[in-house]
């Protein structure tokens, strides 16, 4: 199906006719392989429901299981569910845009088992938030390590944030976030490189598929070492970081600036110098510097 979408999408809108387009490399395991959610919140039933929209509605249904979720996160969500009805937050209601809370937002390093929780608020403050905040660490740290797939390990809870959104938007996140406990990023391990991932920051979704994909990268540029190379819309610099051993220098560039601090921090923590990233619009910087031998573009 994901083959034929490629296919379709080249044939009859980029008018390409008689294009190749290899097998796709599947997952031996297609559960469980998501390392972020984002729940919206609503009132039903005069009860805070967290969970996904019905299908072509803006509707939530409570989800209080999701198999291609980590399980981790689907445990923390229903700690988190179950202390939201328990303080009774406001939740808001997008018709008439007004309540607190909107979405909330977890995510978790597949190697180190590191999660953050975000709260994306219509205004400054949680009520009760130091309570929560108390309530939230002791339950996380029940979550159980023998209930987890083989593959999965627990280290917990590391950060808590809020998310200030209070614009009429279907967009889920604000532009300002804040700390209200813990650390602002957790840590996650591709290979033999780590990462530190913002709550905003991108990081592919599904860790085991993106070992394979950027393998394929250095695969597919035939890299001998000697090449200058672009990353384009770098996020958190994970394909520039992987292949910065391959080639001689890799510039990465990217818009947004919380990720390029994520970016330059994970060169340091990977001790990786011959690598550089630009903060700013791609159509912007590209035209401006050195054409490459090798230019990346994902995810266009």
């Amino acid at each position: 199906y994901k083959r034929q979408l490629v296919t379709d999408s080249l044939e009859r809108i980029g008018k390409i006719t008689g294009t190749n387009i290899a097998e796709t490399i599947g997952m031996d395991d297609p559960w469980h392989y998501r390392n972020k959610v984002q729940y919206p919140v609503a009132w039903e039933r005069g009860q805070t429901i967290i969970g996904y929209y019905q299908e072509r509605t803006h509707r939530v249904i409570n989800v209080t299981e999701c198999p291609v979720a980590h399980p981790d996160l689907t445990l923390l969500m229903n700690i988190t569910r179950n202390i939201i009805r328990k303080y009774r937050l406001y939740v808001y209601n997008e018709s008439l845009g007004k309540g607190l809370l909107r979405h909330v937002i977890g995510r978790i390093g597949f190697a180190t088992g590191e999660m953050l929780l975000g709260f994306v608020i219509n205004g400054t403050e949680i009520p009760y938030a130091g309570k929560i905040i108390k309530e939230l660490t002791e339950e996380a740290k029940k979550i159980s390590r023998a209930r987890l797939p083989r593959h999965h390990t627990v280290r917990g809870l590391v950060g808590i944030l809020q998310n200030i959104n209070q614009a009429q938007t279907n967009v889920i996140l604000g532009n300002k976030s804040e700390v209200i406990a813990g650390n602002p990023q957790f840590i996650d391990q591709l290979g033999d490189l780590r990462f530190k991932v913002a709550l905003e920051s991108f990081f592919q979704i599904n860790p085991l598929q993106t070992v394979k994909l950027y393998d394929q990268i250095i695969e597919l540029a035939e890299l001998s070492g000697k090449e200058n190379v672009i990353d384009a819309y770098a996020g958190v610099g994970s394909i520039a970081l992987w292949i910065a051993p391959h080639v001689l220098k890799v510039i990465g560039i990217e818009e947004n600036p919380l990720s390029v601090i994520d970016a330059k921090d994970n060169a340091r923590l990977n001790k990786i110098k011959n690598i550089e990233f630009l903060d700013g619009g791609v159509e912007n910087i590209l035209p401006k510097i050195k054409k490459p031998d090798v230019l990346i573009i994902d995810p266009p």
